[in-house]
């Protein structure tokens, strides 16, 4: 209660100042524009029309490209405005029954023309097909000389598979003639881009003056000739030049540093190494950008990209994305093991060091996704992407933990295997979203980042330094989640207010209060959910999403037993326990860790053996030793004349046996 009064009194005090002093944006990053009122009916003139004479090809082009050039649809805060199509639908409709033989030839175009930009390509073959277009590859001369027209011809020709030829030809013409050259090397860059045709692209490369119609047409055109054609120092160039914000530089670092503080809180027994972390960061975060020319390779090389349909894009999203990306960060991390191999002192720092690259490529990452738009993305980048990254690295290094402590494989081999796993699930979460089934990538995150609090958990579990005095609050690292979380979501809402002003902002926090508050319920509780027991591997299978008991504040723990003799199980003679035991450590007997070890300082007899230490389970209560109430457990001793090694804390259920009922009491010392 102590921290979520004054937790809840912080929010709503900057919620509250956000909407006082934030009203109107205080820090735009673009320059502010006058706001064009758009007449979504037809129009016959405007005023950037140039041909004005209604017996042009660049007439009726410039008209209807004019008004498909408008929105379909345009929602205003009182009602919702559609494009009237209809009435430009009729009008050349109507055309086409002109006596005037011209007047019809260009009704006929400009028909096959709104076909075109309504996608209908079916029907713009019905409407060239007639007396004057016998046949869709037969020209008007009347009207061929004309500026528009082969542009348009070209654009109609364009949607055909079977006419990329004529189209082309049509485009070519239309620059010959000195028409819409601009537009018609648009259209020709679409085209050979579509086809894949890097040699005719490349031709286009030589003039300078035509690399900004490459711009027009896609950012990434340009790069990818000059990757084919291995100019290779210009695709870095233009691969890496990125546009940038403030705004999401800021955003990235900041999600950085949050997860950087987090997982340098999992170095419980030995103090982290923020050099060595932040050295594998920094390495991580440039060798990000090697994914640009894998993806590339894959892309313009091998032919391996996205195509629409299952049997390629599922195994592209594995091989083609998850891999490169596991690749690209397993490197840093390698590297980091190479050539500093003792900075890794114990398992946990396999999983440290693994998580620390991928949120280098993370940062790298939602940097280039920010640098966009960083309105209402910041804490869905945040969330999901960016603890999906580091769930998907530490399978590789939760792979290598086992190997060297665990279990007689190979090392390549065992390395292979989980290199293999964690591009699979990284592919799987992306082919969920590719198909807009985002649901299921939600389940694999959610299940991702309890597998990963397993993993860290076994790895701490298992540390040559593991020391009970040493052991973390789970309840301080809950309140860093959740003050870290909250800063997240805090800094999306106040850096929209900064840009767009404290009503936007307002309706971006609504609309994705339901996600923020799902996920940081869930982080909260899953992310310090940790449960350390030396020795103990729990198994991935049995990962709980739900708060784990926190039974190590009972270690070290005076308390009083008092055993509860019957009739059966009666002594035949008096054993008398000490008034005052100590709870010494914790252990694990058939995969159940409740068990607490009680060292006695002089040993007793029990059934003919002699017994030193003695084993109490302990049921979690929330109020267990809190108060000078007697709680009840059973007294069990080691079933064993040689139990194997003292310094051991997980062993088989078989080991214990049960000697009496007691009751249990905490007593001050």
């Amino acid at each position: 209660m102590k921290f979520y009064i004054p937790y809840v009194a912080f929010i709503a005090t900057f919620l509250w100042a956000v909407n006082q002093f934030l009203e109107k944006p205080l820090w735009k990053t673009t320059e502010p524009t006058t706001k064009k009122r758009i007449n979504f009916k037809f129009e016959k003139s405007f005023a950037t029309l140039t041909e004005r004479d209604t017996n042009t090809v660049g007439y009726h082009y410039q008209v209807i490209h004019h008004h498909f050039s408008k929105p379909a649809h345009y929602a205003s805060t009182t009602a919702n405005i559609y494009r009237d199509d209809v009435a430009i639908e009729r009008y050349y409709a109507d055309l086409v029954d002109h006596k005037d033989t011209l007047t019809v030839a260009l009704a006929r175009l400009g028909n096959a023309l709104i076909e075109y930009y309504k996608k209908d390509s079916r029907m713009m073959v019905l409407n060239l097909e007639n007396a004057e277009f016998s046949g869709i590859y037969q020209r008007n001369e009347q009207l061929a000389k004309q500026k528009y027209y082969n542009l348009a011809l070209g654009k109609i020709y364009s949607q055909k598979v079977l006419s990329i030829i004529p189209s082309i030809e049509a485009f070519e013409k239309e620059i010959e003639l000195k028409g819409d050259t601009a537009s018609a090397y648009i259209e020709l860059i679409k085209i050979w881009h579509k086809k894949r045709d890097f040699d005719e692209l490349h031709k286009l490369v030589q003039n300078p003056h035509l690399l900004p119609y490459f711009q027009e047409v896609s950012p990434r055109v340009l790069p990818e000739v000059y990757f084919v054609k291995g100019y290779f120092v210009k695709y870095l160039q233009l691969t890496f030049r990125l546009n940038t914000n403030y705004i999401g530089v800021i955003a990235s670092l900041f999600i950085a540093l949050t997860w950087f503080l987090y997982l340098i809180r999992l170095k419980v027994f030995q103090k982290p190494n923020y050099l060595a972390l932040f050295s594998c960061f920094l390495v991580a975060s440039l060798f990000t950008f090697f994914a640009f020319p894998l993806y590339d390779f894959f892309d313009l090389i091998l032919g391996f990209r996205l195509k629409g349909y299952l049997f390629n894009d599922f195994p592209y999203m594995i091989l083609g994305i998850g891999l490169i990306e596991e690749t690209i960060k397993f490197l840093p991390w390698l590297l980091m093991l190479t050539l500093f191999p003792k900075v890794f002192k114990e398992p946990v720092d396999y999983l440290l060091f693994a998580s620390v690259a991928a949120l280098g490529f993370a940062a790298t990452e939602n940097f280039i996704y920010l640098a966009r738009d960083s309105a209402a993305i910041i804490q869905r980048r945040a969330f999901m992407p960016t603890l999906g990254h580091l769930f998907d690295s530490s399978i590789i290094a939760y792979g290598m933990i086992m190997v060297r402590y665990r279990e007689k494989r190979p090392m390549w081999f065992q390395v292979l295997l989980y290199f293999l796993l964690a591009a699979t699930v990284h592919g799987i979460y992306d082919f969920w979203l590719y198909v807009g089934i985002s649901l299921f990538s939600v389940a694999i995150a959610i299940v991702g980042m309890a597998i990963w609090i397993t993993f860290l958990n076994n790895a701490l579990n298992i540390s040559p330094y593991f020391d009970y005095q040493k052991v973390f609050s789970s309840s301080k690292l809950r309140r860093f989640v959740i003050i870290a979380l909250t800063g997240i979501v805090l800094f999306d809402y106040g850096s929209t207010a900064l840009l767009k002003g404290a009503s936007l902002a307002n309706q971006e926090l609504l609309g994705t209060l339901i996600f923020a508050g799902f996920f940081m319920a869930f982080m909260s509780t899953s992310l310090a959910n940790f449960d350390l027991v030396k020795g103990y591997w729990s198994p991935p299978y049995k990962t709980s999403f739900f708060s784990k008991v926190n039974y190590n504040r009972f270690v070290g723990t005076w308390i009083h037993l008092q055993p509860k003799w019957s009739t059966q199980n009666m002594p035949t003679e008096e054993i008398t326990l000490p008034d005052k035991l100590q709870i010494k450590g914790r252990y694990v007997f058939g995969d159940q860790t409740n068990y607490f070890e009680i060292a006695l300082e002089q040993p007793i007899e029990i059934e003919g053996k002699v017994i030193n230490y003695l084993f109490i389970q302990l049921k979690y209560k929330n109020s267990f030793f809190d108060s000078k109430e007697k709680n009840h457990t059973t007294i069990f001793y080691i079933n064993n004349y040689h139990w194997p090694n003292p310094s051991q804390t997980v062993y088989r259920k078989e080991m214990l046996k049960p000697w009496v009922r007691a009751s249990v009491q905490k007593v001050e010392v």
